[in-house]
């Protein structure tokens, strides 16, 4: 009896069902923002995890601020379920802002939601359901992109 084994970054055989998550390092995902980039997404059996990096716009005298809407969710593709938000990590919940001293200013912040099933291929963040454009929005992240897919062991 063969099970398929795959090599994790150390070069250790492992066996598929050893996966315990796995993350997608700068997904596709549908429009462009010089000030938000998508860094990272990581799934997990507990939560999924997106990271962000933010510059401070240059359209503000001192760059302006950011806050994240505690009613923030992703949702899957053709699906109706909405994973709220659990944890913002290094961004304030609105109606708190954090202010920029400088267009010079970058933020890394992260974003933990409830645990999509892994097999998701594609999502969408959704801050506001009607958005402005300052909102944080983001349409059509693909999950499924194997290329830059890198599977965690337990």
């Amino acid at each position: 009896m063969s099970s398929k084994r795959t090599f994790n970054n150390t070069n250790k055989m492992k066996k598929k069902s050893e996966v315990k998550a796995f993350q997608i390092l700068h997904p596709k995902r549908d429009g462009s923002s010089d000030n938000l980039q998508l860094l990272r997404v990581t799934v997990t059996t507990e939560h999924t995890k997106l990271d962000f990096g933010y510059q401070a716009p240059d359209y503000y005298t001192r760059g302006g601020w950011v806050t994240m809407n505690p009613a923030s969710y992703i949702q899957i593709k053709d699906s109706k379920i909405k994973y709220t938000l659990l944890h913002a990590s290094n961004i304030p919940y609105g109606p708190e802002q954090l202010h920029f001293n400088s267009t010079n200013d970058c933020l890394y912040f992260s974003l933990i939601f409830q645990a999509i099933p892994p097999d998701s291929a594609v999502i969408s963040l959704i801050e506001k359901e009607k958005p402005t454009d300052t909102d944080f929005n983001i349409y059509n992240i693909r999950l499924d992109a194997k290329e830059k897919r890198m599977e965690l062991f337990g």
